[in-house]
């Protein structure tokens, strides 16, 4: 990875200051009162498709991935994983994986033992259909912030990255092919299914399994993981040969379902990941910061995003700054058809712009499921991470008591 050498110093430290940023700081004060009152906002008609079933378990997987992110040892991680599946989706078999990476497993401390990348593949029991689920950031991975979801400075060749027919336009950031990469190598621990093949073979796999049995190939994850999925299928068809290409049994019908993704690569990119995977929809909510980055100008309108209710604060404009002067220049766009996820300001802790982004990232999509399994999600993988954050008057704080979120 060819960086100038100031901006992975530079991009670490403030990686590391929101990470563990520390909430005691602030005042005890109460959550904000509503701010709309009689302003309140109308939402747009919601389009037919968030209430699809497919897309609800999508969503569902996507989350499923999260479980014990936190912890650091790989085999209850996995495990995890396993029995979040196995309890709100029954009906999916895991295949291979779950698979995961330790980007420092040999340095001592819980921070250096965290997994920066995590997938599997499951299969439905009653359809035969496969889904691809990538993770999405490990939000206490300092290696994943900083070697894939902000990497953005540099753009290399999709061609590079996978060879095949792509244009020479075609650029993917460098934390896109970072993160793809680490992945293609995942292997699966040994007495998991898929341990003898590794991620990039599993790929392969699934697209002769799928298109031996005509049953769907489907790629999903929310956040960065929703980024992957468009990334991964446009690899694994890329990666078909031409030959390949003239069987109609060789070509399964690839489904992309990714939620609250940021953009993988410039406009060209963008184009030729349209051509070759139509079917690839972006879930998406417009207060959602995630969502903007890193597609200009809509990464340029993030300091109003909340206003006039929230302003961006001086813990989060620094890392507005660097990341605006990081894509200048570079035309990364959006792929795929985009469904819009509704979404107001919510009220939060002291009007932490943070605090904000973070909801509008996760409770919005999770609001498309029914409250029990939303609940469910929530216990398993969102307040754990509550239960890391300290602020003072509220010890420890409870999720609610951050964000206003309607039971």
């Amino acid at each position: 990875m060819r960086a100038a050498p100031a901006l992975p110093r530079l991009l670490l430290a403030l990686s590391l200051f929101a990470l563990i940023f520390n909430y005691d700081d602030l005042d005890a004060a109460p959550l904000l009162t509503d701010p709309f009152g009689a302003e309140r906002t109308k939402l747009p008609a919601p389009d037919p498709l968030l209430q699809a079933p497919l897309t609800k378990r999508c969503l569902e997987l996507s989350f499923i991935a999260m479980a014990g992110f936190w912890k650091t040892d790989p085999q209850t991680v996995s495990a995890s994983v396993q029995e979040l599946l196995a309890s709100l989706l029954p009906d999916e078999e895991v295949v291979w994986g779950p698979a995961l990476h330790q980007p420092w497993p040999d340095f001592p401390g819980d921070a250096t033992q965290l997994s920066d990348a995590l997938a599997f593949m499951c299969r439905n029991r009653s359809s035969g259909d496969l889904t691809v689920v990538f993770r999405g950031t490990n939000p206490l991975s300092a290696a994943e912030w900083l070697f894939q979801d902000f990497m953005v400075q540099g753009a290399d060749s999709w061609k590079r990255v996978c060879p095949g027919p792509a244009p020479e336009a075609a650029l993917v950031s460098r934390g896109t092919a970072s993160a793809l990469g680490l992945r293609l190598a995942l292997r699966p621990a040994a007495g998991l299914p898929g341990a003898d093949r590794n991620f990039g073979e599993a790929l392969l796999w699934a697209a002769e399994e799928s298109a031996a049995l005509d049953t769907a190939l489907r790629f999903t994850g929310h956040s960065l993981g929703g980024l992957l999925a468009q990334v991964a299928a446009l690899y694994l068809l890329d990666s078909l040969s031409p030959a390949d290409l003239l069987k109609p049994a060789s070509r399964p019908a690839f489904e992309v379902l990714g939620f609250a993704a940021p953009t993988a690569g410039n406009a060209a990119f963008a184009s030729w990941l349209d051509s070759r995977v139509p079917r690839n929809t972006r879930y998406a909510n417009d207060l959602d910061a995630v969502t903007h980055a890193w597609e200009t100008p809509a990464f340029g309108n993030l300091p109003v995003l909340y206003e006039p209710w929230i302003d961006m604060d001086n813990i989060a404009r620094p890392l507005f700054g660097l990341g605006d002067l990081l894509i200048q220049g570079r035309g990364y766009r959006h792929a795929g058809r985009l469904v819009a996820v509704p979404s107001r300001v919510v009220p939060v802790h002291d009007g932490l712009w943070l605090l904000e982004a973070v909801y509008q990232h996760v409770f919005p999509y999770l609001d498309l499921l029914e409250p029990l399994r939303r609940e469910s999600i929530v216990a398993a993988v969102i307040e754990p991470l509550t239960g890391l954050v300290t602020v003072a008057g509220l010890d420890p704080p409870a999720l609610r008591e951050l964000i206003q979120i309607q039971p």
